[in-house]
């Protein structure tokens, strides 16, 4: 009798269990350079500065791919992610590659990360110069993953002013 409710309950939230989030579409809403707010600074070891910024109270300035290298220039794209189910939170790793970063030693031409974002529902991501060894001209591109599917990618040119 107790196989029997176990197995019945297992067939009962199979469909809950299997209902994973799926990314069906994407698309970048605008991109180029805009002004933020830092909410908070988290570690982040796999970025050169071992750290991010989560933002709020972004504002798009200019729809460009020339981003100059100066000291807190944000750049990076606006976009929505749809899926199934509607308005549920999605894991995504971030993707940078960008040119060879030399700090502390070590050396980095991209870095990744995982974020949760909501299915749905409008996001920013981007990169802010905040030191002198991160302003390194050259091409700097962004994407976003889902289950090892690329799903977005903007590239930007950083010149030196």
């Amino acid at each position: 009798m107790r196989k029997t409710i176990v197995f019945g309950l297992a067939l009962f939230l199979l469909p809950i269990i299997t209902l994973a989030q799926e990314a069906t579409s994407a698309k970048i809403l605008d991109y180029g350079i805009y002004t933020q707010k830092t909410e908070s600074t988290v570690n982040e070891a796999s970025t050169p500065s071992t750290k991010r910024d989560v933002i709020n109270d972004v504002t798009f300035i200019e729809k460009t791919t020339r981003i100059p290298a100066k000291k807190d220039v944000c750049f990076g794209f606006r976009f929505v992610i749809e899926g199934n189910p509607h308005e549920s939170d999605i894991v995504i790793v971030k993707k940078v590659i960008h040119p060879l970063i030399s700090v502390a030693g070590r050396t980095y031409t991209s870095h990744e990360y995982e974020l949760t974002y909501t299915l749905g529902t409008e996001h920013t991501t981007g990169f802010t110069f905040g030191s002198d060894y991160l302003m390194v001209p050259g091409e700097w591109t962004m994407q976003i993953f889902s289950q090892g599917k690329k799903l977005l990618e903007q590239t930007f040119t950083v010149y030196k002013p």
